[in-house]
């Protein structure tokens, strides 16, 4: 024990090694030992601890891919150091709640995201969708193919999603959609400052933070600098350097702090 702190957890009783080095107890040189096969005869909780263990062996997390409990199934779909084949077949696993796990591992093999698209308007499908392992032709396939508004906000959330695309969802997609695009760090420079323009003020600030921070960035205007980001959001301040005409005059007329 450490001065008054108590922890009723056993060392072992601690669900990860992330948990034991938040406690206040137990975390001063103490590790728990690596997880090399799966534990033989224990309880439910225990298999369910080693299944997300990230220092838990291939072994054992295949081993705990079979087992009995859906609990322990879906903690091994969660974990990214469980071998690709054993998360595949988790993506094919009979309860939904271990399929969802595996569809929002970015360990879970690429065409195995791709066979839950299948499984429409599912906690899966659109866990694959926002996936960023998940191939950018079949995120391609979907967008084009779907009417959806939440299956499309899955696909303009994420990383993954080719540029062109997001632009396009950001066109004609429902007004939604156009918020996780304006939050996605690989939607074109153009469409953000459309959106900056939308007609929904959440979407408005969204797509202006976004496109102030890239302004920022690459134009060297300081954040603070409302007046000189004001003059750039509304022109094509994507096409500009630093020492662009506009930019210069922009901080001629508003200087940095």
């Amino acid at each position: 024990m450490s001065g008054n702190l108590v922890c009723t957890a056993s060392v072992m009783g601690h669900r990860s090694q992330a948990s034991l080095k938040r406690c206040p107890v137990h975390r001063a040189g103490i590790k728990l030992p690596p997880a090399t096969a799966a534990p033989t005869g224990a309880d439910t909780a225990e298999r369910a601890r080693v299944a997300v263990r990230l220092d838990s062996s291939s072994n054992a997390l295949t081993a705990l891919a079979s087992d009995k409990d859906k609990s322990v199934r879906a903690g091994v779909a969660r974990n990214p150091s469980s071998p690709p084949a054993v998360l595949a077949a988790l993506a094919r696993d009979r309860v939904q709640s271990v399929r969802n796990a595996a569809s929002h591992n970015k360990a879970t093999p690429a065409a195995a995201l791709e066979a839950l698209t299948l499984r429409k308007a599912s906690p899966e499908q659109w866990g694959a969708l926002s996936n960023p392992s998940m191939a950018p032709e079949v995120l391609e396939r979907m967008a084009a193919s779907n009417t959806d508004p939440g299956t499309l906000c899955r696909i303009a959330s994420n990383t993954s999603t080719p540029p062109a695309v997001l632009a396009r969802l950001a066109e004609s997609a429902p007004d939604d959609v156009g918020h996780y695009v304006a939050r996605n760090p690989a939607a074109p420079s153009e469409t953000l400052a459309a959106l900056s323009h939308h007609k929904w003020s959440h979407i408005r600030v969204q797509a202006r933070t976004v496109a102030d921070a890239r302004i920022c960035a690459a134009l060297g205007i300081q954040d603070q600098n409302i007046g000189a980001l004001d003059v750039l959001r509304d022109q094509a301040w994507w096409e500009m350097t630093a020492d662009s005409p506009a930019v210069t005059l922009a901080k001629a007329l508003f200087p940095n702090s």
